[in-house]
């Protein structure tokens, strides 16, 4: 067997995955980590394909041997912060999300989920300044204003709260707007087989 053949087998993987079978895309990352066994990303797949799936205690297990593999990569520490976030283990997950920002400091996911990781465990003064920094990065997505008017309002700052709430509405609106002008300018264009 070679390594075509365990590409092969990952992306039929990748492929069933988009597709919501996450059991059916397990078997096909176990079968191109047989045949490769030192590639990483096989078994971050299999990671992702078990958390889908709920077993998160085999997926910590897959996201770990990826690393041990060198798949070293944002989205590995990324889920297993998610992972350890939801087992209520903050401190732990915090280092994990800061890993991922090691590899890439600009890593919206890895910011966000660190600002949730944050909130949860009760430092909100943390999660405001990650999602501040995400509105200074992206501040024509709504979703950020949106987290900010959560932390306000677990604060208690009402007029804070209603103005950010005023704020996600104008710039979904924006962006909406944006995206019915660009389909209409877009003139219609046949693609060629590949």
């Amino acid at each position: 067997m070679s390594k075509e053949q365990a590409e092969r087998l990952n992306e039929k993987g990748k492929q069933l995955g988009r597709a919501k079978k996450h059991m059916e895309a397990l078997e096909y990352f176990i079968s191109a980590s047989e045949i490769c066994p030192e590639e990483g990303k096989y078994r971050y797949n299999m990671g992702i394909a078990y958390k889908n799936t709920k077993r998160n205690e085999e997926a910590l297990r897959s996201f770990f041997d990826a690393l041990e593999l060198g798949y070293e990569h944002n989205d590995c520490y990324c889920a297993i912060g998610v992972i350890l976030r939801d087992k209520a283990e903050y401190e732990l997950a915090e280092s994990y999300f800061n890993k991922a920002l090691q590899q890439d400091p600009e890593c919206m996911g890895a910011i966000v989920e660190r600002a949730t990781n944050n909130f949860f465990s009760g430092q909100k003064e943390k999660a405001l300044d990650d999602v501040n920094f995400l509105i200074s990065r992206n501040p024509e997505d709504s979703k950020y204003y949106l987290l900010r008017a959560i932390l306000y309002h677990s604060f208690g700052m009402k007029d804070e709260l209603s103005s950010e709430l005023d704020k996600a509405r104008k710039v979904y609106e924006a962006m909406e707007k944006k995206m019915k002008l660009s389909r209409k300018q877009k003139p219609k264009t046949f693609e060629t087989a590949h």
